[in-house]
């Protein structure tokens, strides 16, 4: 049962942490393949350009969250 109340409290911190659009100081393997069924990478831009640096996260709920030209998301200073 232990298990089960760690699991769910990291889960419930990952929602606020997401919910809050906050950086995650360490990723948690257990909590991320609880609640993501798969991660796509490259797209089509709304302008229908190739973007290579587009990640898709689509939720066990099957809500999806996308991230558009990761690359300068990730790189801003």
């Amino acid at each position: 049962m232990d298990g089960k109340d760690t699991l769910s409290d990291r889960i419930n911190n990952f929602r606020n942490t997401l919910k809050n659009n906050q950086i995650l100081e360490e990723f948690d393997r257990h909590v991320f393949e609880s609640i993501i069924e798969k991660v796509i990478i490259g797209g089509i831009d709304k302008d229908g350009n190739k973007d290579p640096y587009m990640i898709t996260f689509i939720y066990k709920t099957g809500l999806e969250h996308e991230i558009e030209d990761a690359k300068k998301t990730v790189t801003k200073e």
